[in-house]
């Protein structure tokens, strides 16, 4: 994207310098499921999406 790395640098630090770093701790939602998926189990619906998915 950016040809020098003077360059891609003041960007990241324009973009980054007002930011907040959050630290997400646990099991991902996202990689669970697609495990079980490799697995062959079928992963159970959320609660909160069980009731829309029918």
């Amino acid at each position: 994207m950016f040809s020098n790395d003077l360059l891609a640098s003041a960007a990241l630090d324009r973009l980054t310098h007002h930011t907040h770093m959050l630290i997400i701790r646990g099991e991902s939602y996202r990689q669970l499921s697609r495990r079980k998926e490799v697995s062959g189990i079928t992963p159970a619906l959320p609660a909160d999406n069980a009731s829309q998915a029918q």
